[in-house]
C-alpha cells in the first residue's frame, strides 16, 4: 500500500468515525472537523469530458476531503483541508492541502487572510466542490471550468477583506487579494502540452516525413504573480446580492517535446522546446443572486482576455513567433427551488463562446476546426435527494449543442456538435 493510500484510508476512517449518525459536526478542545467522500459517475452520448472517457461511461469521479478549524483568540481563526479526488487523468487519489490559512477579523470593516487561500471568483467558485452547498453536479463550464481546478481553486497569499454598512443603501463586502498559484500539477497544464505537440506536427508536413508522431517530456509551470478584487453589494432587500470579481495574472510553461518520424528509410528524431509566456489581462465576473424562501435565481457573466506568446526552439528550420491572443466570454441563468427539505431541483442554460469577437467559429473554420468547436450551449436539469442530513444523492441531464472547451487530443475521433451527458452523484458529508 502507497503512503498516498494510507493517508486517504486514514481520511476516510476518521470522517467516517466522526459522521457517526448520532453527531454531525464532532468540537474537541475547540477543533472542528467536518468532511465528505464522494462518487460520481458520467455518460455522454459523444464527446470525451473533462479528460474523461464518458463516450463509454465512467466512475473516475471520486473525492474526498477532511477539514479542521479552531477559534484560539477572540477573531482568529486557523484551518486546513486535505483534499484527495480522481478525475479520470487528474487527481489519481493524491492527497493535497487544498486550503490553509489563518484569518484574523479585526472589525467589521477589516479582516485579513493568509497562507493557501480559497480564490473567491464569482458567486460559488469557494463552493465549488462542496456538494453539500448547492444542487448541480456541474457548475456552468463557462465560469466554472472543471479542468481548471488546479489554477482557480485556490491561492498561496494575502487576502484582506471587510464589510462597510451603507444605511439605507444596505451594505458593501469588498475583497483584494495578491499571491501565486501552484501549477505543477495542473491538469490543463499537461493538456495544454499535448494540444501544443499535436499542433506542432503541420510544422514537419513540408519534410514529407511519415509515421510522424510526437512525445511530450518534462513540462515546468510557474506563475508569476495573481492580482484579484471583488465588491458584493447587498441593497435593502431581502435575499439580494450583487458581485463583481476579477483578477489578472501572468504564467511562464516550458515543454519539451520529440518529433520522431522516417524520412525516406532513415529514422529521424528531433528534440524540441517551446517557452510560452501566457498573460491573463483579466478574467471578470458579474454576478447576480436572489434568494427568497426555497427559491434561488441566479445569472453570471464571466468575460476575459488571454495573450500567448512563445518560441519554439531545436527545429532544422526557422518558426515564427507563436501567438495568439483570445477574448472567451460566458453567460448562465439559473433557478433552483428547494421543495422540502430533502427535496430540491435545478436547472441552467449555458452559453459560452472561445472567442466573443467570434461567435460564428470562422477563426475556428480557417483553423481547419469545425466551427462548433467555437461555442458551447449547455442546458441542464438536476434534482437532489437528501437520503438523510449526512447523505444526498443528485441526477443531472446536459443537452449540449458545440464543443468549445473540450480537447481534440482527447477526442481524436473527432467532435459531434449535438450531443448529451447524463451525470449521477452521491456524497457522505459530516
Amino acid at each position: 500500500m502507497t503512503t498516498t493510500q494510507r493517508t486517504i484510508g486514514a481520511l476516510l476512517f476518521v470522517g467516517a468515525c466522526l459522521a457517526a449518525p448520532a453527531r454531525a459536526q464532532e468540537s474537541f478542545a475547540n477543533l472542528t472537523f467536518h468532511g465528505f467522500a464522494s462518487q460520481g459517475y458520467l455518460h455522454s452520448s459523444d464527446n470525451n469530458y473533462g479528460s474523461l472517457n464518458t463516450s463509454e461511461g465512467t466512475f473516475a469521479i471520486t473525492e474526498e476531503a477532511l477539514n479542521i478549524t479552531a477559534n484560539p483568540l477572540p477573531g482568529l481563526r486557523v484551518g486546513a483541508q486535505l483534499f484527495a479526488r480522481d478525475f479520470g487523468p487528474q487527481g489519481n487519489h493524491k492527497v493535497v492541502m487544498d486550503w490553509a490559512l489563518g484569518d484574523y477579523r479585526v472589525a467589521d470593516w477589516f479582516g485579513v487572510r493568509a497562507g493557501k487561500v480559497k480564490q473567491p471568483l464569482g458567486l460559488y467558485n469557494t463552493v465549488v466542490d462542496a456538494d453539500m452547498a448547492r444542487a448541480e453536479i456541474l457548475q456552468p463550464a463557462g465560469a466554472y471550468p472543471i479542468s481548471n481546478r488546479e489554477l482557480t481553486n485556490a491561492f498561496n497569499g494575502v487576502d484582506v477583506y471587510g464589510t462597510l454598512t451603507m444605511g439605507r443603501a444596505g451594505s458593501l463586502d469588498y475583497e483584494a487579494w495578491v499571491g501565486t498559484s501552484d501549477l505543477d500539477d495542473a491538469y490543463i497544464i499537461s493538456r495544454f502540452a499535448k494540444e501544443g505537440g499535436a499542433s506542432g506536427l503541420n510544422a514537419f508536413r513540408p519534410l514529407r516525413l511519415t509515421n510522424l508522431d510526437y512525445q511530450v517530456g518534462d513540462v515546468t509551470a510557474s506563475m508569476d504573480h495573481l492580482y484579484g478584487g471583488a465588491l458584493e453589494w447587498r441593497p435593502p432587500i431581502a435575499g439580494l446580492r450583487l458581485r463583481a470579481s476579477g483578477l489578472t495574472a501572468e504564467s511562464d510553461f516550458a515543454v519539451a517535446t520529440t518529433y520522431t518520424g522516417f524520412q525516406g528509410t532513415n529514422p529521424l528524431s528531433i528534440a524540441t522546446r517551446t517557452n510560452t509566456h501566457f498573460k491573463q489581462r483579466y478574467v471578470i465576473y458579474l454576478s447576480g443572486e436572489y434568494q427568497r424562501g426555497g427559491l434561488r435565481v441566479s445569472a453570471e457573466h464571466v468575460r476575459a482576455h488571454n495573450e500567448q506568446r512563445g518560441h519554439i526552439s531545436g527545429l532544422p528550420f526557422p518558426v515564427p513567433e507563436l501567438a495568439s491572443d483570445q477574448k472567451p466570454a460566458s453567460t448562465y441563468g439559473q433557478v433552483t427551488y428547494r421543495f422540502t427539505d430533502r427535496l430540491q431541483a435545478s436547472t441552467y442554460y449555458s452559453v459560452n463562446y472561445s472567442d466573443r469577437e467570434d461567435k460564428e467559429g470562422l477563426k475556428q473554420v480557417a483553423a481547419g476546426r469545425p466551427d462548433y468547436n467555437g461555442w458551447s450551449k449547455d442546458f441542464a436539469v438536476t434534482g437532489r435527494v437528501d437520503i438523510n442530513a449526512h447523505w444526498l444523492f443528485k441526477v443531472e441531464m446536459h443537452f449540449l449543442d458545440g464543443t468549445a472547451g473540450l480537447s481534440s487530443v482527447e477526442n481524436p475521433a473527432g467532435l459531434v456538435k449535438d450531443w448529451r451527458m447524463f451525470a449521477a452523484k452521491t456524497t457522505f458529508h459530516f
